[in-house]
């Protein structure tokens, strides 16, 4: 029992059950099994949150949650150390912002099966068309959503705002026959895969009592770090799915929504949904294993901590890019480059590791003397850096 206990690698039943080996009876493991889980929640952080049955949920710092909060923190730190880009390129910025709630809202589509292209959205929200697919509506109706929840930021979350945040979302997006509008479900909803049930959810009688709990929770403030809350409060709505159908698509904008509230300003500059689509699989299997655990939700924290660290870095890279270009822009600006050097500069801006001679020479189009010579001025100039690399030289581009 203590080897899973103490290992790094936070195992499932069925990972343990693997790990345990053939030589130990179903019985046997069985009651291994139950004290590794009293063990995980005795030490365990319980949540004012329970399931339909009544337990509490709960879950594990673990190793692997220690070691993302850190990133996490770290990844934090760089995106205040290139705040200024905001200052300085606040054109850019709101660009930037208005391409984020497109591209989350979109994903958020594609998750639930819509195949809505960019420019066919763009077409119907330009020409305002009330006879949308059923993919682009959706499409449509998120950014509208994402919209709704940027207006609204400073007020707490009540089950009238979810209300109206599901009316918009599922407004012609929908293909199930929804009888009420204006309160949640009254009978079973189920998810399926192509082929079978994946997922029914909890029965229609316990999800007011559930939703109140989850209310609470989303507005409480306390010690819990906030990236784990999200991935909580992730988890217990999509687990609840309060609604006969677009919980999935009002459970990532409520999770945005919660980051947002709680100064993650970098869900701005890139999508967490984004990075959700690119793991939709994994996404729905970490669901499932962390609904099978007896209440313990750790395994889900655990991936939507990586979500998290994945989306800060794309934000931090977003907004190096953001600033080198306005630094190239000025840098342009402010000096009399010939054709070739704007290229030559272009080209090493692509190519931090340095680029020789030859490369240059045909990037350009021009000869190797050619390139020699403009690599060559632009070190004068103080542009570019040489150095010698395997009896070559080597150039980069100096700090801006």
């Amino acid at each position: 029992m203590y080897e899973f206990l103490n290992s790094p690698i936070y195992y499932n039943k069925s990972e343990c059950r693997f790990r345990n080996g053939v030589t130990r009876s179903i019985t046997e493991f069985e009651s291994v099994w139950a004290q590794i889980v009293a063990e995980r929640k005795e030490n365990g952080v319980q949540l004012p949150l329970k399931d339909h049955t009544g337990k509490p949920y709960f879950y594990s710092i673990t190793e692997t949650m220690e070691n993302s909060m850190k990133k996490i923190e770290e990844l934090h730190l760089y995106l205040a150390e290139n705040s200024m880009v905001f200052e300085n390129c606040k054109g850019k910025m709101r660009q930037l912002e208005e391409e984020v709630i497109f591209q989350d809202s979109l994903s958020s589509a594609q998750i639930e099966g819509s195949n809505a292209k960019k420019a066919d959205v763009e077409k119907a929200m330009k020409h305002k068309k009330e006879d949308n697919s059923l993919s682009v509506q959706m499409v449509i109706n998120n950014i509208h959503a994402y919209n709704h929840i940027l207006q609204n930021l400073d007020k707490p979350l009540n089950k009238e705002f979810i209300i109206i945040l599901w009316n918009i979302i599922i407004k012609n997006a929908t293909d199930q026959k929804i009888r009420c509008f204006d309160h949640y479900r009254d009978d079973y909803v189920f998810i399926m895969n192509s082929v079978e049930v994946v997922y029914t959810a909890l029965d229609s009688n316990c999800v007011e009592e559930l939703m109140e709990e989850f209310i609470r929770f989303f507005n409480a403030s306390g010690d819990m770090p906030e990236i784990i809350k999200a991935g909580v409060i992730h988890f217990v709505f999509e687990t609840i799915h309060p609604f006969f159908d677009g919980n999935g698509r009002l459970g990532r904008a409520l999770t945005n929504m919660y980051l947002l509230q709680n100064g993650i300003d970098s869900i701005k500059y890139s999508n967490l949904t984004s990075v959700l689509f690119s793991k939709k699989q994994h996404y729905y299997k970490k669901l499932q294993e962390s609904r099978n655990s007896e209440g313990d939700i750790t395994y889900f924290i655990i991936f939507h901590c990586e979500l998290i660290i994945e989306m800060l870095t794309h934000a931090l890279d977003t907004l190096k890019k953001i600033k080198f270009d306005d630094q190239l822009e000025k840098l342009f600006s402010s000096n009399h480059f010939s054709e070739i050097q704007v290229k030559i500069i272009l080209f090493a801006s692509s190519y931090p590791q340095g680029i020789c001679i030859q490369e240059t020479s045909m990037h350009i189009q021009k000869t190797s003397e050619t390139a020699r010579l403009e690599l060559n001025k632009l070190v004068d100039l103080h542009i570019l850096k040489r150095s010698e690399h395997k009896k070559n030289a080597l150039f980069t581009l100096n700090a801006l």
